[in-house]
């Protein structure tokens, strides 16, 4: 698999997914023809962009459709569950805690963290989960922070309740 993918064949590959999962179960081949048509593509650019995943299709026949679909989820690495949290649960915040799409990727929002006490009390329709405050001094979350795995595990280690979605 080669890793020096450009950003834009990066950035259509989740589309395909999209699409190879809306097709009917029972459906065995898909080719790249069928794909490009349905999205607009041209069929070679389809082709090209899905070599860069461990798929492989047979000419005059196409890729097999649960293989595809796989090989995309294996590369966009979506075929598993992955936790995060949001720091800072304002207007965007509060908009990524209610969309429920990220669970199609694998991703969980397992807790959210902001500076504004108020803001654990938002109505449980919006806010299925914990929202902790980081003013209390028990945690201070910042960007540089989060991409650090130290501070993940340090996480879990002092807030246990914290990576669990509110009762």
């Amino acid at each position: 698999m080669n890793k020096d993918i450009p950003v834009i064949s990066l950035q259509r590959l989740p589309i395909y997914l999209n699409y190879l999962k809306s097709l009917p179960e029972d459906r065995t081949y898909v080719s790249s023809g069928l794909i490009a048509e349905a999205l607009g593509m041209g069929e070679v650019l389809v082709r090209k962009d899905l070599a860069y995943t461990s798929a492989t299709g047979r000419p005059r026949v196409g890729y097999v459709a649960k293989e595809l679909i796989s090989a995309l989820e294996d590369f966009l690495c979506c075929n598993g569950r992955r936790s995060a949290v949001i720091a800072g649960v304002g207007a965007l915040g509060r908009a990524v805690l209610s969309y429920g799409g990220f669970a199609n990727y694998g991703i969980e929002i397992v807790a959210a963290f902001d500076s504004d006490v108020a803001k654990s009390a938002l109505p449980s329709q919006v806010n299925p989960y914990s929202i902790f405050s980081t003013l209390k001094g028990k945690c201070a979350v910042s960007k540089r922070n989060l991409r650090s795995s130290a501070f993940l595990r340090s996480m879990r280690r002092r807030f246990p309740t914290c990576l669990s979605k509110a009762a």
